[in-house]
C-alpha cells in the first residue's frame, strides 16, 4: 500500500505542476493567437523543433539520468556537481549552434523570417542545461515539488512577457513572433533562479560532495538523450516536409501549419504531459535500492503501466467526443473552416494520447530496468515509419495536413507496442 501511495503521490505532484503549467501554456497560446495572428504563430512554431532537439538533452536526458543514478544510492551532491560541470559546457555549445545556424535553418525550412527567433531563443539551451541538473537532483531524491514549482513559474513568466511583448510588436510579424521566443529565454532564467534557491535550502546540501565519474553519467545520459531526441528530430523533418510539400497545393500552408502545431498539438500535449508524471516518478520508483527484488520490481512496473493506461484512456475519450466544444471555447476567433479543421485533427489524434503516454512510461520502465538502448531502438523504428508515411501521404491533396496526424499515430503506436513487448517478455507479465 505504501508503494502505491508513494507512486501516486510523486506522480500527482508532477502531474499537478505539469497540468497547471500546460493550462497556462494552452491559455497562453489562445490569446497569443488572437493577438499576433496565425502567421506570426506559424513563424514562432517553426523555431521550436530544432530548439527541442537541442533542449531535449537538458530537459529529458539529464534529469531522468540523474534521477536514476541518485535513486540507485549514488552520492547525490557528487552526481549534481559533476553533471553541472559537464552539461554547462554542452549547453553552451548547443546555444552557439542555434545562434550561428538560426538564419540558414530558417531559410531551409521555407521562411527566412524565423531566423531572429532562433537567435533570441538560443541562450535557453544553456540555461535549461543547468535547470535540468537541479531537477534531476531533486527527482532522484524523491522530491518532485521543486520540479513542479519551477515548471509553473516558468510558464507564468513566459505567459506574462510573451503576451506583453507580442502585444507591443503585434503589427510586425517578425518582431511579434521573435519577441515570444525572447519571453521563453526570460522564463528559463527565472525558473533556474527559483530552483537554485530551493536547492540552497535543502539540508542535504550540507553533506560532503564525493567525486563522481563523468563517464558514468554520460553512460546513462547518452542512450536516454538519443531516445528523447528522436521525437523532436522527427518533428523537424515533419515540419520541413509539411511546409515544403503543402505549399505546392495550399496557398495558406503557413496558417494550416500554425493550426496544427500551435493549436492541435498544444491541446493533445496537455493530457500527455499529465500522464508523464508516472514516467518521471517511475524511474526512481523502480530504480531505488528497495526495488532490487524481482517481485517488487514486477509489482512496481505493473502499477506504473496500469495507472498510465487508465488515465490516458480517459483523456483520449474526452478529447475524441469533446473536440468541437474545446475548439469553440478556446479558439473562438478562428474562422468556421479553421475550427472544423482543428476539431477534426484533435479527434484524429486523440488516440495518440494513449500511445504517446504509454510510450513515455514504457521507456521509463525500460530505463529503470537497465535496458537503456531499447527505447531508442524501438522509437527509431517508429520515427522511420513516420517519415516514410509522411512522404507518401502529404502529397495526397485530400489528406494534406491530416497526413502528419496519421504518421504520428503510426509512429507512437509502433514504438509503444515494441516497448511493451520488451517489458512483458522480460518481466513475464
Amino acid at each position: 500500500m505504501k508503494i502505491k501511495s508513494k507512486l501516486l503521490s510523486g506522480a500527482l505532484t508532477i502531474s499537478v505542476g505539469a497540468f497547471v503549467a500546460k493550462v497556462l501554456g494552452a491559455f497562453y497560446r489562445i490569446p497569443l493567437t488572437n493577438i499576433i495572428g496565425t502567421e506570426s504563430l506559424g513563424l514562432y512554431q517553426m523555431i521550436f523543433p530544432l530548439y527541442c532537439i537541442l533542449l531535449t538533452i537538458s530537459s529529458t536526458g539529464i534529469p531522468n539520468s540523474l534521477s536514476k543514478l541518485i535513486s540507485e544510492g549514488n552520492n547525490a551532491k557528487g552526481v549534481l556537481t559533476t553533471s553541472l560541470k559537464t552539461f554547462s559546457v554542452l549547453g553552451a555549445f548547443g546555444s552557439l549552434i542555434m545562434l550561428a545556424l538560426g538564419y540558414p535553418i530558417a531559410f531551409l525550412q521555407g521562411d527566412f523570417r524565423a531566423g531572429l527567433g532562433y537567435i533570441l531563443l538560443s541562450p535557453s539551451v544553456l540555461i535549461v542545461s543547468v535547470l535540468s541538473c537541479y531537477r534531476g537532483y531533486f527527482q532522484g531524491s524523491g522530491n518532485m515539488k521543486p520540479t513542479a514549482l519551477s515548471q509553473v513559474i516558468e510558464q507564468l513568466v513566459k505567459l506574462s512577457f510573451g503576451l506583453l511583448l507580442g502585444y507591443i510588436f503585434r503589427r510586425n510579424v517578425v518582431l511579434s513572433s521573435s519577441s515570444c521566443a525572447l519571453a521563453v529565454t526570460i522564463s528559463e532564467v527565472v525558473a533556474t533562479f527559483i530552483i537554485y534557491l530551493q536547492y540552497k535550502r535543502v539540508k542535504l546540501e550540507d553533506t560532503p560532495s564525493q567525486p563522481f565519474s563523468k563517464k558514468n553519467i554520460l553512460r546513462v545520459v547518452f542512450p536516454i538523450t538519443i531516445s528523447s531526441m528522436l521525437i523532436p528530430l522527427a518533428r523537424v523533418l515533419d515540419r520541413f516536409l509539411i511546409l515544403n510539400i503543402l505549399k505546392r497545393y495550399l496557398s495558406n500552408y503557413t496558417q494550416v501549419y500554425g493550426i496544427y502545431s500551435g493549436g492541435v498539438e498544444s491541446i493533445i500535449n496537455v493530457p500527455v504531459v499529465l500522464c508523464y508524471g508516472f514516467a518521471i516518478t517511475g524511474i526512481p520508483f523502480i530504480s531505488s535500492s528497495k526495488a532490487r527484488e524481482q517481485d517488487m520490481v514486477l509489482s512496481k512496473c505493473k502499477q506504473v503501466y496500469f495507472f498510465t493506461a487508465l488515465s490516458s484512456s480517459i483523456f483520449a475519450i474526452l478529447l475524441f467526443f469533446g473536440s468541437d466544444i474545446i475548439v469553440k471555447l478556446l479558439y473562438f476567433k478562428l474562422s468556421l473552416q479553421n475550427k472544423t479543421l482543428m476539431a477534426g485533427l484533435i479527434k484524429t489524434l486523440s488516440i495518440t494520447v494513449i500511445s504517446l503516454s504509454l510510450l513515455q512510461t514504457t521507456s521509463a520502465i525500460l530505463v529503470s530496468l537497465g535496458k537503456l538502448y531499447s527505447p531508442c531502438i524501438n522509437l527509431s523504428i517508429g520515427v522511420l515509419l513516420k517519415v516514410v508515411f509522411s512522404l507518401i501521404f502529404l502529397f495526397n491533396k485530400n489528406l494534406n495536413i491530416y497526413a502528419s496526424a496519421i504518421s504520428d499515430i503510426i509512429c507512437f503506436t509502433t514504438a509503444f507496442l515494441l516497448n511493451s513487448f520488451k517489458i512483458f517478455k522480460k518481466q513475464n507479465f
